[in-house]
């Protein structure tokens, strides 16, 4: 490993696993595991000297493949903004990636299994708000996000409540690359997941902003009415399931998806879906769709500055200060903090990334490039806000 003075230290330890009650560098003691997700697993964690708790996210490094180091990168550059969890230290052992991050509370899926697989259109028009102020923020840093979904929406803990977040940036992905948006290529895989991906997504066509926002649409289509169209959908083969997906979101209406709700809510799908491959979105066009929808049916002036936690339809479910659910149970949620397993029929994700090593602090990428991955080199020159770490372990 490398101390203070970025002089190497040559340590005989080794480490195979990360498990609860171990420590890492001996400052973060493990607590337990929270979260296991397609290419790691998260745990919460304590800071051994003071007992501030974090969230760290672990992956088991492979030869191609590697996420958490992409991700780190990419909430590198969104750091700063209100939903964006704060990100700490990243390191690399020899065993593992490891990524120290804020610490948050519980994910949509959770509060929805809580609210019985259903929202009031007041609780859906004030989480689409933030949605979009967040799918904003990350795309004025030209990056989308490319798995947008319940899972990856939670909100924060203790004076953090009120805020809601988007985690998980394996999958994301830069849009513009030295200041030019990257091309429209055709024959993409699905990257994402199959349920809330936009229809260009299934037919292969590389994504860009317009499909973050028709992911966040099938969202809240889904929180409103409980269930989208095309779940529960049988396929023997794999591609079969993932084409009658396809084909069932092609062949509905805006009208029939949006039936029963006010209007704006097929102006949000109208105006999304003319969006052109390198469109800029009008996000406050957008977001006042359901800034009226509150004014008009609730007589609520929204105010950003101030969301009552009242607000939301799980505010009479009570919490525990460590977050956990203690009465009124609806539904124990099988989902986890930090995104649900993998699922083999609705979840499919591109892991042929750039390998990255790091090396004595330094970052230095691989411009290995295979068929499916060759457009996916972000060519990043940031400079790194928070360090790094090689340790051999």
């Amino acid at each position: 490993m490398f101390d203070n003075n970025n002089n190497y230290i040559n340590s005989k330890k080794k480490s195979n696993f990360i498990f609860p009650n171990s420590s890492i560098l001996n400052k973060y003691k493990i607590i337990s595991q929270i979260g296991k997700c397609s290419f790691g697993t998260v745990f919460s964690a304590s800071n051994s000297t003071n007992s501030e708790q974090f969230a760290i996210k672990t992956e088991k490094i492979k030869k191609k493949g590697n996420l958490l180091r992409s991700e780190f990168d990419k909430l590198n550059i969104l750091q700063g903004f209100s939903g964006i969890p704060k990100i700490y230290e990243f390191f690399q052992t020899k065993d593992f990636n490891i990524l120290i991050m804020e610490l948050l509370g519980k994910n949509l899926s959770e509060l929805f299994n809580l609210c019985k697989k259903k929202f009031t259109l007041k609780t859906v028009c004030f989480l689409s708000i933030q949605m979009l102020k967040l799918i904003e923020h990350i795309h004025n840093n030209k990056i989308i996000h490319r798995d947008i979904k319940p899972d990856n929406f939670m909100f924060g803990r203790n004076t953090n409540k009120n805020i809601l977040y988007l985690i998980d940036f394996g999958l994301a992905k830069k849009y513009i690359i030295n200041n030019i948006h990257i091309p429209l290529k055709k024959g993409k895989n699905l990257t994402g997941t199959a349920r809330y991906c936009s229809i260009y997504t299934h037919q292969g066509l590389e994504q860009s902003r317009r499909d973050d926002l028709e992911s966040i649409g099938y969202i809240l289509i889904y929180f409103l009415k409980g269930k989208l169209p095309w779940q529960g959908i049988k396929a023997k083969e794999g591609e079969k399931y993932y084409e009658k997906i396809w084909r069932k979101k092609e062949n509905i209406s805006i009208e029939e998806l949006c039936e029963g709700f006010p209007e704006e809510i097929a102006f949000y799908f109208n105006y999304v879906k003319q969006l052109e491959f390198e469109d800029e979105p009008n996000y406050n066009f957008l977001a006042e769709l359901f800034e009226k929808i509150l004014k008009k049916n609730y007589k609520i002036n929204f105010n950003s500055n101030f969301i009552n936690y009242e607000n939301y339809d799980w505010n009479d479910i009570e919490f525990d200060n460590e977050d956990n659910y203690v009465k009124n149970s609806l539904r124990k949620s099988t989902l986890n903090n930090f995104g649900s397993e993998i699922s083999n029929d609705e979840n499919v994700n591109n892991l042929n990334y750039d390998f990255i090593k790091i090396n004595s602090f330094e970052n230095k990428k691989n411009n290995k490039q295979n068929s499916l991955t060759n457009d996916d080199n972000d060519n990043n020159n940031n400079e790194n806000k928070i360090h790094c770490h090689c340790i051999l372990w």
